[in-house]
């Protein structure tokens, strides 16, 4: 596997774990009152939650990420935002859907087609997958020259789209410079 190969199965990890200066206008009139920023200046990101979600930061020397978690309704999968950094993923500069691409290329994968949207004021690639009853759409961006900002989104394969909850919190998404 070559080293930029080793940097996309993060997502696929993700599949199997549980900007501008100002912030975007809510997705699909969630109203936002009561909802707490939270800040990750060593991510360089911050965005906002829901009361009542919870934060879960990793330790170790894994990679850097961050979750935010709704408690479960009646012991079921409740919805869940998680963001990544991969350090040093793109050490050319490549552009992030020239990135992507190279990575699925080098995985030797058939990953869904991957989309080109904005995330935060900037360029994302997005891919959308189903499995294990769960739907995943997982975001990549690029953070600096050579680090990836990756957020994975995991709600029920029962609800057709992106949620209004998840759809909001992107929309909080700001990069730290």
């Amino acid at each position: 596997m070559n080293a930029m190969a080793r940097f996309l199965p993060v997502a696929v990890l993700a599949l199997q774990l549980a900007t501008t200066p100002a912030y975007a206008q809510p997705h699909g009139g969630v109203d936002l009152p009561g909802w707490r920023t939270y800040s990750a200046k060593a991510m360089g990101f911050e965005a906002r939650l829901p009361a009542g979600w919870r934060v879960r930061q990793a330790s170790g020397t894994g990679p850097e990420t961050v979750s935010f978690d709704e408690a479960a309704p009646s012991g079921g999968a409740g919805l869940s935002v998680q963001f990544w950094v991969q350090r040093n993923a793109n050490p050319t500069g490549l552009p992030i859907a020239t990135w992507y691409a190279e990575q699925v290329r080098a995985m030797k994968s058939s990953l869904p087609a991957p989309a080109t949207t904005s995330l935060g004021g900037r360029t994302a690639v997005r891919r959308e997958a189903t499995a294990g009853g769960s739907t995943h759409f997982s975001y990549y961006v690029a953070l600096n020259a050579t680090d990836i900002f990756q957020v994975t989104l995991r709600r029920p394969a029962s609800q057709q789209g992106l949620d209004k909850t998840s759809g909001s919190i992107l929309s909080t998404l700001r990069f730290l410079e």
